[in-house]
């Protein structure tokens, strides 16, 4: 299914920019604004219908957020940021939609769902603190990765201080992001920003097969695991996890496969033993 269409107020065109599909449990979130996924406020809300439509489909396991453009996104639209500062309240506009964004990540963060983002062309700026708002990332070893909005005399404004620190720490998010520097999907699995490096043109194959094997596994384990990882570390982190083992105890998903692996178990100690018996 693809998100209603929205006209594109800078070139004056009705195009989809944002469309949601699903191939068995997995679904899967294209960016589709030509010619880079630049974050305009029609992008954006068709990114708030997408998380919407998401939601509501309980077939739905896991997401893959992709790009068919050459890019992943570069982050905001240059040319939106011109036209806030040719308004009066050009400022004021800006740090709104910064809002906007940081809004809109830190609900796609919340998602109880398994998210996974398949970088195959860069992502910088707001394009990345997208990617850093899934739970897991894959890129292509040859493209560019990157907080480089102090090269505008800007700063990551949709979350990009916190999550990149969060999840590379404080030494390497201090270099990207007061120098700027951009690196590569190789430089970028080192560095804890990106999980796997691939080939090129290959982000989205190694996507998809993580997301198979997510899709298989029950999501409630899944979403009380998402919750204890983003309450760590913290003494309330210890306390969600047995919480969450105590919901996850009571769902039949997880009783069924505990006592598979039980049963599995036994039968092998059984046949052991058997072989060993004179």
């Amino acid at each position: 299914m693809a998100v209603s269409a929205k006209r594109d107020h800078r070139v004056g065109i009705v195009q989809s920019l944002v469309s949601v599909t699903q191939r068995g449990g997995v679904g899967v979130l294209t960016l589709e604004r030509p010619p880079v996924n630049a974050i305009n406020a029609a992008l954006l809300d068709e990114l708030d219908a997408a998380h919407s439509s998401i939601r509501a489909n309980a077939d739905i396991r896991v997401v893959v957020v992709q790009s068919k453009q050459r890019f992943f996104s570069p982050g905001v639209d240059i040319n939106m940021i011109n036209d806030f500062f040719e308004q009066p309240d050009g400022t004021e506009s800006l740090l709104a939609f910064n809002r906007r964004i940081q809004h809109f990540y830190d609900k796609w963060a919340n998602l109880s769902l398994p998210t996974i983002a398949a970088l195959e062309g860069t992502a910088t700026g707001g394009g990345l603190e997208f990617a850093l708002a899934c739970d897991l990332r894959v890129a292509c070893d040859d493209i560019q990765i990157g907080l480089p909005e102090i090269k505008i005399g800007l700063l990551p404004g949709a979350g990009g201080t916190q999550r990149l620190t969060r999840v590379a720490g404080v030494a390497t998010a201090t270099r990207l992001i007061l120098t700027g520097e951009l690196v590569s999907g190789t430089e970028a699995e080192r560095l804890g920003i990106v999980h796997k490096a691939v080939g090129h043109g290959e982000a989205e194959a190694r996507a998809f097969t993580w997301a198979d094997g997510l899709a298989r596994l029950p999501s409630a384990p899944l979403a009380e695991i998402k919750r204890c990882l983003s309450l760590a570390p913290s003494d309330a982190g210890f306390a969600a996890e047995i919480e969450g083992a105590a919901r996850v105890l009571a769902t039949p998903d997880s009783q069924r496969m505990v006592n598979e692996f039980l049963a599995e178990r036994r039968r092998r100690k059984e046949a052991k033993t058997a072989a060993q018996k004179p």
